[in-house]
């Protein structure tokens, strides 16, 4: 975000999506002799342990473990997914993909899928990923904005499901990658307007 720069830019966000693919991998469970159901409490929670010698360790909620953005490479503990966010607003759709690529790490099936769209809701990254799909017409784009949205239907409660269903321009979009999209772009479009209630009447017309 600090360098004009868009080369340099893309390499970042491409660094970043590589390192947070090994965050759940390097994340270890905190191993502390305490009663279990103090332990399910905590990493439910993920709150801090009474214990002197660990009141200042916290579990990463979607990493399950401890993590720091030296050691496991968290995008949260580095405070990057504000920034990666910023460059969804970028007119290269090189670093628009690239960006997109590394938050979509923090989704992934290994992680607390639960916890993660509850922590990305709260810096408003479906209103982002919404206006990456207005702002760009190219399908690799459209493929991964649209397994974010899916994800986030399925993970997000009603919030994101209102959030995304009050996109007026969401549902043309979706027709058309579902006309006119590779298969798995058409699935995931036809996926969504299946959640929103928004399925024309004319699928039938379409081989799948």
């Amino acid at each position: 975000m600090k360098t004009s720069s868009d080369e340099v830019q893309r390499l970042s966000a491409i660094g970043l999506e590589n390192l947070s693919t090994q965050s759940v991998n390097l994340s270890k469970p905190l191993e502390v002799k305490i009663p279990k159901y103090k332990r399910l409490l905590f990493l439910s929670k993920c709150a801090f342990l009474k214990s002197s010698k660990y009141k200042n360790i916290l579990v990463c909620p979607v990493h399950r473990g401890v993590c720091s953005s030296k050691d496991t490479f968290c995008l949260l503990e580095a405070k990057a997914v504000e920034r990666l966010l910023g460059c969804l607003e970028h007119e290269k759709v090189e670093v628009v993909e690239a960006a997109l690529s590394a938050i979509c790490t923090l989704l992934d099936d290994k992680v607390d899928v639960d916890k993660s769209v509850t922590i990305l809701s709260g810096v408003n990254t479906i209103q982002h990923v919404l206006n990456v799909v207005k702002d760009h017409k190219e399908e690799s784009l459209w493929n991964k904005s649209f397994w974010v949205i899916e994800r986030f239907l399925m993970k997000g409660g009603e919030r994101s499901v209102s959030d995304i269903s009050q996109d007026r321009l969401l549902p043309a979009t979706l027709i058309s990658a579902f006309q006119h999209g590779d298969g798995n772009t058409r699935q995931m479009a036809e996926n969504i307007l299946r959640y929103l209630n928004k399925m024309p009447n004319f699928t039938t017309n379409f081989t799948m």
